[in-house]
């Protein structure tokens, strides 16, 4: 067996004040549902005993205007209702076990500032002033902060949130803004300054803007500037398909384009010139079993250019018309043609009167886990060499965007949608996600990764034993990447109180199954992924000051070593992919003769217990500056002397 050798310099952590682990968990506990699915008071209590037993550092959690009741004469509002009742134990109970709240100031941007959104609506609230409206909507969280704080004594509530993937416009634009970049701004520094005003600023961290579900952070680009003054903690999120895996077929330095469902597709806006013969040509490789049964294709070349005032105008080449500039202006490759090796293919088309194109790769394979990577795009005028795209090889994933991004910006990088750039291994992916979004982060500012999960095939396989593996995976990239704390969405399936939603969001009659645990009226035994989740949020530790450095050089092994004032040490390891892995940990220099205890997630043994007590040590280790052990397949661990 091979021995996989990672190294920890113990003079360069990646993070000097990490603050843990943090995951979004909703205060619906005992909320009124009028069918009567309601947590009884001791299941309220286990919701949040389950929590600190998970070990969460800070919860994140929605806070709805309705909760409490504003009178219009006095322009004070009433907590003392039903909803704001449970809404105030609930943050009773976590500020009893240690657990800090993040609330949520405000769902959609502009929508609940002035009104106009599903989660906050007032009559006409498109024709208020926005200027009333920040008014309005700035005194509601003064006066929601005074109560919890001042008059309950809830002094775990540290972060304001501000809004849920602000990027998207959520609610109606008011007269006189362009953007909905704008309204954030604006909300940011009028809730800034009457916190200042009332001093209580100081109390509160100021989280934002919440951008996602994006690769590029191209909101927190746009806004870090203009709100540095404001704004404490930046933060973006995007989730993970499942391409990226040990059947990727990919090496540590490619980044790629991944069609992994049909219908991914991507695109870039090129000015080019009439009645001229252009040459495009695309690198590809299958991934999935390229077999006898794969069936469907890979379409590109040229399509019409794209309409400005449509703001989701992407290329189409499936069921629904095309959208291709001319019947010979695009070439289809059957996915048979595809292998495991890299492969040119060539088109030349003539762009007739257009003087702007769109160029496009349509994927259309039809298998699950099957598809295919594009490598790079080059287009060239006929007999001519020099490439006219930009980020042709998608080495700088700043340049490419998804569809709740402005359409501009195709103009100069790649809109993509359900596609995405991939790596050989999820860890790389993740921690691509992180650098591009701090690289926009002022200086003396921290960095949120602020949701995150694993979808695709997981949406509903939250019970697999592999999830817990992919969770761990997600967990360990976004520490090693610089961030300050990352927030898993979510904890725990939660029952959205009056809800029958069911769509692909994982919803079910309203109850929203994106947690490492199962509500308590489905089963009190939690998923096998509490087990590897609790492993980060518990034994690595998070407070001030607690420093995470990176253990480099052992892929497809992953690592992380945190230390704490205090003396409180963590290491992590994880083996991503299958096969027994030896591994050999060398640290810079000694930490000591520390004791760590250590507990294993094995996806292949674990059986998860309905008492939902964290995994048990296995063992013992004394460490200096070595450690060594081996790792089942997929198998997550930690050594740590935290309890």
């Amino acid at each position: 067996m091979s021995k996989y050798i990672l190294n920890v310099d113990l003079n360069n952590p990646v993070h000097s004040n990490f603050v843990g682990n943090a995951a979004v968990y909703h205060g619906y506990a005992g909320m009124f549902d009028e069918d009567g699915r309601i947590y009884t008071e001791e299941q309220c209590e286990l919701e949040a005993d389950r929590a600190a037993e998970l070990g969460i550092k800070i919860a994140r959690t929605m806070y709805k205007q309705r909760y409490a009741e504003f009178d219009e004469k006095t322009g004070k509002w009433n907590f003392d209702t039903p909803t704001m009742n449970c809404f105030t134990k609930w943050c009773e109970r976590l500020y009893k076990r240690g657990i800090d709240v993040a609330i949520q100031a405000g769902w959609n941007n502009p929508g609940c500032i002035n009104g106009t959104s599903w989660n906050y609506q007032i009559p006409n609230g498109e024709n208020l002033d926005f200027e009333v409206a920040l008014e309005g909507y700035v005194e509601w969280v003064v006066q929601t902060l005074k109560y919890l704080v001042f008059e309950k004594g809830l002094t775990n509530i540290k972060y304001l949130i501000m809004f849920t993937e602000s990027q998207n416009g959520a609610g109606i634009l008011p007269k006189g803004y362009n953007h909905c970049y704008d309204t954030w701004c604006d909300a940011v520094k009028a809730l800034h300054n009457r916190l200042v005003k009332e001093n209580m600023r100081h109390l509160f961290k100021m989280v934002g803007p919440n951008e996602g579900s994006t690769i590029s952070s191209v909101m927190l680009k746009a806004v870090a500037e203009r709100v540095k003054d404001y704004i404490d903690v930046y933060s973006s999120h995007n989730y993970l398909g499942s391409w990226a895996d040990e059947k990727s077929g990919l090496t540590k330095d490619e980044t790629v384009y991944a069609l992994s469902k049909a219908g991914g597709r991507t695109q870039q806006s090129v000015v080019v010139e009439p009645n001229t013969d252009y040459e495009m040509t695309v690198t590809l490789k299958a991934f999935g079993s390229n077999n006898k049964y794969v069936s469907g294709h890979i379409l590109f070349g040229a399509f019409e250019a794209e309409n400005p005032d449509d703001s989701y105008n992407f290329i189409t080449a499936g069921g629904e018309p095309t959208t291709r500039l001319n019947m010979n202006s695009t070439r289809m490759v059957d996915a048979t043609h595809l292998t495991t090796d890299w492969q040119d293919f060539t088109h030349t088309f003539n762009t007739g009167d257009a003087t702007e194109i769109c160029v496009g790769i349509f994927g259309d394979i039809k298998q699950d886990e099957m598809g295919a990577y594009l490598k790079k795009v080059s287009l060239t005028k006929k007999g001519e060499n020099k490439n006219m795209l930009n980020n042709a090889n998608f080495e700088n994933p700043a340049l490419c965007y998804r569809a709740d991004t402005p359409l501009e910006i195709s103009k100069w990088g790649w809109l993509e949608n359900s596609a995405g750039l991939a790596s050989s291994n999820a860890y790389y992916d993740w921690q691509r996600w992180v650098k591009t979004g701090m690289q926009y982060v002022p200086d003396g500012k921290e960095y949120w990764f602020d949701e995150y999960n694993v979808n695709g095939e997981f949406f509903d396989n939250h019970q697999k034993p592999m999830f817990g593996t992919h969770l761990a995976t997600a967990m360990l990239a976004l520490m090693t990447s610089g961030a300050q704390s990352s927030v898993m969405w979510t904890a725990f399936d939660q029952q959205w109180p009056n809800s029958h939603s069911n769509h692909g969001d994982a919803f079910h009659d309203g109850d929203h199954r994106w947690g490492v645990m199962p509500t308590f009226f489905r089963s009190y035994t939690p998923y096998p992924a509490y087990y590897a989740a609790g492993l980060f949020f518990r034994y690595m530790g998070g407070s001030e000051g607690t420093k995470i450095y990176e253990a480099v050089g052992g892929d497809p092994v992953f690592g992380a070593v945190t230390v704490s004032p205090e003396g409180k040490v963590g290491i992590a390891l994880i083996n991503t992919f299958g096969g027994e892995r030896e591994i050999e940990l060398n640290l810079s220099e000694s930490l000591g003769g520390v004791k760590l205890k250590k507990r294993l997630y094995d996806p292949a043994t674990i059986v998860p217990d309905e008492n939902a007590k964290q995994l048990s040590p296995v063992g013992e280790v004394i460490v200096e500056g070595k450690l060594t052990d081996t790792i089942p397949p997929h198998g997550v661990v930690v050594y740590s002397n935290i309890d």
